[in-house]
């Protein structure tokens, strides 16, 4: 019985407070709501603006495009302004670059990715050569294509550095930056990279030509190294 009256006592002590705190505790999660509001407009916005910057006809962007890019970047940022608002800052440097890694990782096509593995596979190489690749892709499309080296640095122009040279006493002579080997392996977690054929030659081949017997092989799923 003393244990019945103890709980009795304690819910009857409980219920004013109940009372007092209940209007408290409504007016706190209208703010966080609203804080979640303001939040997600604010993050849509600097979203579109950064895609603005981010698209343009030479990449083959059109504003069709674009939108669908910022949507995606939205739908993967969201969790994170709703999850906890504390500790959020939509404008804050490092939510910014976040923002601007995620519009790489939604805007640029499967073919640079490809590129990019390749050389960070090769390991060293020459800033003024041609990269080509070949492979075929999860839907079997072939796709076949030489690039210099610094349109790959131009498709990410949100990294400030794609490639580093290490080493002055060979000025040519380039490696993947570590930046850019960061945001790849973030791509590699969520898509897989075809198997791939390709070559870094000093000028363009010839393109009705096939690779030759020096191509080198990426393997399916290929991964960065640590």
């Amino acid at each position: 019985m003393s244990d019945n009256w103890l709980a009795t006592a304690g819910e009857w002590l409980a219920t004013p407070l109940k009372i007092i705190a209940r209007p408290w505790w409504d007016k706190l999660v209208e703010k966080k709501a609203e804080e979640k509001a303001i939040q997600l407009k604010l993050l849509e916005a600097v979203v579109q603006f950064r895609v603005s910057d981010f698209a343009n006809p030479s990449r083959g962007i059109d504003a069709d495009k674009a939108v669908g890019i910022a949507k995606k970047v939205v739908d993967r940022l969201k969790p994170r302004v709703t999850i906890d608002l504390t500790e959020v800052n939509v404008t804050s440097d490092q939510f910014l670059r976040d923002i601007c890694n995620e519009i790489q990782l939604c805007g640029v096509p499967e073919t640079v990715w490809v590129e990019l593995a390749c050389l960070a596979a090769v390991g060293k190489f020459n800033l003024h050569h041609v990269l080509t690749v070949d492979f075929v892709d999860d839907n079997g499309s072939h796709s076949r294509g030489s690039v210099g080296l610094a349109a790959v640095q131009s498709a990410f122009p949100f990294w400030q550095h794609v490639f580093v040279m290490d080493d002055l006493s060979q000025p040519f002579m380039a490696k993947v930056s570590p930046q850019a080997i960061g945001g790849l392996s973030e791509y590699v977690s969520r898509a897989t990279i075809p198997e791939s054929r390709y070559t870094l030659s000093p000028t363009f081949p010839n393109p009705a030509l096939p690779l030759d017997g020096s191509a080198l092989s990426l393997p399916k799923g290929w991964r960065p190294p640590c």
